[in-house]
């Protein structure tokens, strides 16, 4: 193969009738996959559903499908395997395929476990081996409309409803979708901000007029500023001496520690005397 598809031009080339070649691997084994994505498939599928693979294998598996240039795929347990879709994605995998859908409801339970917000509710979680070629935005930013997800009709009740079914959207191609998406983000954002505006608006804060000082000023107010400095150095000298007071003295402190050593030195010579009875005892 020469270089590889992206997701949207891979989706592109089926819609257009072209046909796309792949095998469905029950096996295990990372060697065969890797053997089998240098043999010119397009597309590998790792069946998780009826396979013994566990995680560990899965990514090892997954990396040499990519390695072979072929596009990798793995097929869940179903549309409420959120766990499974979400760890077969952030291993790499180009797509999912999704079993035992049988309802329109269910159809879009599964689309949403695959797509990234506001279109689905994918979680995001960096550093990841499939963001490891494109980083964080480069992956998540282009995901949804590369991410290869496949539905599979394989009951009656399926049958009935695969008009429902197949209306289901799976990606956001129209400008209107894009618009959709958009909306919720930046009503939020405009919520978050007339909030932050009605918390600062409702904090008092004093106003600054442009007169001078001196002319707001009443003419017995100074006596009363006078009376209010006064009392207020009166209540600073106050808390300075009850500083003075509360402040641990060099003396106090001197006496402390004596006093500690006195305790010792009598309790080692309790304790001495105690030993000393003991040995009269044992004589």
């Amino acid at each position: 193969m020469g270089s590889v598809q992206s997701g949207t031009e891979f989706k592109q080339e089926l819609r257009a009738g072209h046909p796309k070649l792949g095998l469905f691997l029950n096996s295990h084994s990372p060697t065969v996959s890797e053997q089998l994505a240098h043999s010119g498939y397009d597309w590998l599928l790792v069946d998780t559903q009826h396979g013994p693979m566990g995680n560990e294998r899965l990514s090892a598996m997954l990396s040499g499908i990519a390695n072979g240039g072929a596009k990798s795929l793995v097929r869940v347990e179903g549309f409420h395997d959120r766990g499974g879709i979400q760890q077969s994605l952030d291993m790499g995998a180009d797509g999912v395929l999704v079993p035992y859908i049988n309802t329109a409801a269910e159809a879009r339970q599964a689309v949403s476990c695959t797509k990234y917000p506001t279109t689905g509710t994918r979680s995001v979680y960096f550093p990841q081996r499939s963001m490891n070629k494109d980083g964080l935005l480069g992956y998540a930013g282009n995901w949804n409309k590369n991410g290869i997800i496949s539905l599979q009709v394989e009951t009656a009740d399926c049958i009935k409803n695969i008009d429902e079914i197949a209306a289901v959207r799976a990606w956001t191609s129209s400008s209107s979708a894009k618009t959709t998406s958009a909306c919720p983000w930046a009503s939020t954002r405009n919520t978050n901000s007339r909030t932050c505006t009605l918390r600062r608006s409702s904090t008092p804060q004093r106003r600054r007029s442009s007169t001078p000082r001196k002319e707001q000023c009443h003419p017995r107010s100074f006596s009363f500023r006078h009376g209010t400095r006064r009392r207020i150095s009166r209540q600073r000298i106050h808390l300075h001496q009850h500083r003075e007071r509360s402040a641990p003295r060099p003396d106090a402190s001197r006496r402390l520690r004596s006093r500690r050593r006195a305790h010792r030195q009598r309790k080692r010579q309790i304790l001495d005397a105690q030993a000393h009875r003991a040995l009269l005892v044992f004589q």
